[in-house]
């Protein structure tokens, strides 16, 4: 088992210097962060474990940085399923890729959130990235079968840097080498818990972005023990997620113009499923506010999963009864919500695709705003709602926008699949 990390409480009257010394900075543009620049110690210091790896001061700013202002940001209630945080720190102090990875999304949201320091947090957010894909490229090339942990948990990492690095799109890649990993791994040299979180990160990632684009699956490794159970990091349950993965497919097939007996049969089908489909909260370990956050997300996320199916398998239109109740259903359920998340980006775009009266789409453009303001989804929310924009345009501007268009495509055919290849919206 990996051994969990452990955190002394915060040492208000302290603080770091961020000293980056030329041997850790090979690029002459950063090395301007060789002068000091003073931070408040506003993160828990960690004690340090026996480790392989010595870390310059600059170094233990990032991550603690990551370990105080990041995970905690990543995951809808931060307990010890957190993996960003119980897993991946421990490694870092092991492994140099783990441990250039963290200081690069470390980096990479202090650029983002500390705006008159932003070119300079980037530059080294670049530069860790660099080393840290240098790192894996060695763990790679050196690896046994007895641990592929931290190759797993940089992928991960990298794949958040991406995600958040204005929504790259080369994120899709890393969802597809740590299927390739966890595939052809043997179950004793990746942690259960680790191949559990990841499992659960990447089949959301995949399945919510392919939603858009109408792509295949890269990552099919799943691992939810209870496919009605809510999850803490995902906001649904997993048999939700693979009715909306099934939504995608048949609609794929839809296009492609495959046997419409079957798939219609199969569209009843789907519709049964959401119509039964039964969402259960965690039986334990949930406080009041982290139950209602879970309720909340789980609700908004399955009627976007209506919205999904009505307008992809039924061709429904804004106009629509059910599409306009959902949307409205939507709305209701997002204002009585005290802070919205990146699990929630993919129920919004869903839901603001088809909002068609203004004083909607208004309210939709305020939550993308809402949105903008979590680095973890800044990147991502601009590219969802860059869509969501032209989308509105191009169906006011279409005659036959509200009818269904005599090629028989539906909105996210003609619409938005043509804008949506690497969208990210998890």
């Amino acid at each position: 088992m990996i051994a969990q990390a452990q955190w002394k409480p915060v040492r208000n009257h302290s603080k770091h210097f961020l000293n980056t010394a030329p041997e850790d900075v090979e690029y002459k543009h950063i090395q301007v962060l060789a002068h000091r620049i003073y931070m408040r110690a506003l993160t828990p210091e960690l004690r340090y474990a026996p480790r392989l790896i010595e870390l310059a001061d600059s170094d233990g700013v990032l991550l603690q940085y990551y370990q105080a202002q990041v995970c905690d940001k990543l995951t809808l209630v931060d307990d010890t399923s957190n993996c960003y945080r119980h897993i991946a720190l421990p490694l870092s102090l092991q492994h140099k890729c783990v441990m250039r990875s963290i200081m690069a999304v470390g980096a990479l949201y202090m650029s983002l959130n500390h705006p008159s320091a932003m070119n300079h947090y980037y530059y080294i957010a670049l530069h860790q990235k660099q080393r840290a894909l240098n790192e894996l490229r060695c763990a790679i090339a050196s690896t046994t079968e007895t641990s592929r942990n931290h190759i797993l948990v940089t992928m991960l990492l990298l794949c958040l840097f991406d995600i958040t690095d204005n929504c790259q799109t080369s994120w899709s890649a890393h969802v597809l080498a740590a299927s390739n990993l966890i595939e052809k791994s043997t179950r004793s040299s990746l942690e259960s818990s680790l191949v559990t979180f990841v499992s659960k990160v990447f089949s959301t990632r995949d399945v919510m972005g392919r939603s858009a684009c109408g792509k295949r699956a890269k990552f099919t490794e799943t691992a939810w023990n209870d496919p009605r159970e809510v999850d803490f990091t995902m906001g649904c349950s997993s048999e939700l997620l693979m009715i909306i993965s099934s939504i995608n497919d048949v609609s794929t097939q839809l296009t492609a113009n495959e046997d419409k007996v079957n798939l219609a049969s199969r569209i009843n089908t789907l519709e049964t499923q959401l119509d039964d489909l039964v969402q259960e909260l965690p039986s334990s370990g949930l406080t009041p506010s982290s139950e209602l956050v879970l309720s909340q997300t789980s609700n908004l996320i399955y009627n976007a999963a209506k919205i999904y199916f009505f307008t992809v398998l039924r061709a429904a239109k804004p106009s629509t009864h059910i599409i306009k109740y959902l949307v409205m259903e939507q709305i209701s359920l997002i204002q009585n919500m005290k802070t919205l998340e990146s699990a929630h980006l993919w129920s919004i775009f869903v839901t603001a695709l088809y909002a068609s009266q203004d004083e909607d789409r208004i309210f939709f453009m305020e939550q993308f705003e809402v949105l903008k303001s979590v680095s973890a989804t800044r990147g991502s929310t601009q590219a969802a709602q860059s869509v969501v924009e032209t989308v509105w345009k191009k169906r006011d501007l279409d005659l036959d926008g509200d009818r269904v268009h005599d090629s028989g495509m539906n909105d996210w055919v003609k619409y938005v699949r043509p804008m949506s290849d690497g969208l990210n919206l998890a």
